[in-house]
């Protein structure tokens, strides 16, 4: 008996929750389209390889309802997102726009760490966890428009003209030095209680007052 020829593979066809809905909303425009004909319909429209199965069709209709409830965010995704990542979610945006509020430098580490914390307190294993890294960040970012901007809270509150009083008496008395007195100096300063220059925020960067307390090292 001849062996039968192997069926060619066909990759699965998967739908975004996105094309899931625009399918159910066809489904009401065309009250009398059978599952085949809304088949069809979605290869057509998606610009699918192969038409989706009647199953899957079926499965997008009965979804309608839970498709609707659905950010923008996670329409565009062919597997839904956990719940805990949405709450994840909330929290740190709920952060970011506290830390706004009461003018706190933000980082990436810190956004990592809160996290954790709130992973933790949603009692989420281990195991389960995203991958909290500069990549998670980075999404995280660009799903809610958090950007690092540089804070400028300093602007303009040097008095110049004082700062040229300052240095007509310093090179006065520097006239008075003699020669033999004035050596090569390279001046470092380290600014050991500074606070950062920028902040991970959602609209504007907290203006922050930068301490000057540092050691000064003179070689």
């Amino acid at each position: 008996m001849a062996t039968p020829a192997p069926r060619p593979f066909q990759k699965r066809v998967r739908l975004t929750k996105l094309q899931e809905l625009k399918i159910s909303k066809h489904r009401h425009d065309q009250q009398g389209a059978t599952l085949a004909e809304l088949a069809t319909w979605a290869q057509a429209e998606f610009s699918l390889a192969i038409k989706p199965s009647k199953q899957l069709v079926a499965r997008a209709l009965l979804s309608e309802r839970r498709l609707g409830l659905l950010s923008a965010d996670c329409l565009r995704r062919r597997n839904a997102r956990p719940r805990f990542q949405l709450l994840l979610d909330q929290s740190i945006v709920e952060y970011v726009k506290a830390c706004e509020e009461m003018q706190l430098a933000l980082s990436g580490a810190m956004v990592i760490t809160r996290a954790k914390g709130v992973l933790h307190r949603l009692e989420i294993p281990p195991s389960a966890w995203p991958r909290l890294g500069k990549s998670w960040l980075r999404r995280l970012q660009r799903r809610y428009g958090i950007r690092w901007r540089r804070s400028y809270g300093e602007d303009c509150m040097v008095d110049l003209a004082s700062v040229e009083g300052e240095i007509m008496k310093l090179r006065s008395l520097i006239r008075t030095y003699s020669y033999t007195d004035v050596y090569n100096m390279d001046e470092t300063s380290f600014f050991y209680n500074n606070v950062p220059r920028g902040s991970l925020c959602i609209n504007e960067a907290p203006s922050l007052k930068q301490d000057k307390s540092r050691l000064t090292l003179a070689v």
